[in-house]
């Protein structure tokens, strides 16, 4: 793991609490309008989350976590809570809606959203991170323009310190969904490997 990083991953802010809980390992990513080629690059291999808020949708969610956005803001604040942090251990991309379903352990995705990622530049592929995911002590950051737009890899003004960062999963635990991630996965060919592969 880095000791500092600047680069953050916007996400919504519910998924981020799943990632931050342990009931997410998984996103799933097709591109931003702002991305160059309106597609998602893989940029970076370790990131901060930057929690977003426009985009949440009550059935974009699995029913049993819509609870979740219950009194969230409408859009992001102009102060920015940091205090998660992934390394990305696995990419893959996926092949069928009916094997992201499959993964439905994983994430927090409803299958209507899963869908709609297929759906979107259906040519393109749809990337899937497995990600490792690290609790920081709360960072407080302004909410500059110049992070505004739907793009999905932030660099941030300051560079932070991920000295101590503590795994959200014992490892134990984390080893064990990663291997059951790959075998629900083992038809598809990784297009990138991170660690341990």
């Amino acid at each position: 793991m880095k000791g500092l990083c600047q680069v953050a991953l916007k996400e919504w802010s519910v998924v981020v609490r799943a990632l931050g809980e342990g009931r997410q390992l998984l996103l799933f990513r097709k591109g931003g309008i702002r991305e160059e080629g309106r597609e998602f690059k893989v940029e970076e291999n370790e990131f901060f989350f930057f929690p977003t808020f426009e985009h949440q949708q009550t059935e974009g969610l699995q029913e049993e976590f819509r609870s979740w956005l219950s009194g969230l803001p409408q859009k992001t604040p102009e102060t920015l809570q940091i205090d998660l942090y992934a390394t990305v251990e696995r990419v893959f991309h996926i092949s069928s809606p009916e094997l992201a379903y499959s993964l439905r352990p994983y994430h927090i995705y409803s299958d209507k959203q899963l869908l709609e990622r297929f759906q979107y530049k259906p040519t393109k592929p749809l990337y899937v991170l497995l990600l490792k995911v690290f609790r920081i002590p709360a960072i407080s950051l302004p909410n500059l323009p110049a992070y505004a737009g739907c793009t999905s890899w932030v660099r941030l003004e300051s560079v932070l310190s991920t000295a101590q960062a503590v795994p959200i999963l014992p490892e134990e635990v984390f080893r064990k969904k990663v291997a059951e991630i790959e075998q629900v996965t083992a038809a598809e060919t990784p297009t990138a490997r991170r660690r341990g592969g």
